[in-house]
């Protein structure tokens, strides 16, 4: 049976995956901040071809890919890039995060909050540095 789903049908069941899940394997992205508002811990994981990895790695002007570790200037989320990008690399990150062997919980929460969950009108929150030098 082929099954449709609409797309807030599937973003509502993301949600609730992501809320039960111990931890989460994910690519650099979006799906970062997903995770972070479901407080679900996860490890990053992102392998590319000879030459998008030397491109980014020349072009590239910070160390980290996952966007809580932006936002909150740390590197509790592990990452595992490129070359580094190994099943005994990633293994080994998601085992000290289901052992309880990570700080992230405090970071994604403070990612939540620094970019507006919890606002009464977050959109407009987040927005706000944008638009103050318009004014």
């Amino acid at each position: 049976m082929n099954e449709h789903y609409s797309a807030k049908e599937v973003e509502k069941r993301n949600r609730t995956e992501y809320a039960m899940s111990d931890a989460a394997l994910a690519t650099s992205g979006t799906v970062g901040l997903e995770l972070a508002a479901q407080d679900c811990p996860m490890v990053v994981a992102y392998r590319a071809n000879w030459a998008t990895t030397r491109m980014v790695k020349k072009l590239a002007q910070i160390d980290t890919a996952n966007l809580v570790n932006i936002v909150t200037d740390t590197r509790v989320v592990p990452e595992h890039l490129f070359e580094n990008c190994t099943v005994e690399n990633i293994t080994n990150s998601l085992f000290d995060l289901l052992d309880g062997n990570s700080q992230q919980s405090a970071a994604l929460h403070e990612t939540m909050r620094a970019l507006g969950q919890g606002q009464k009108d977050a959109h407009l929150w987040a927005a706000t540095p944008v638009l103050n030098p318009i004014r």
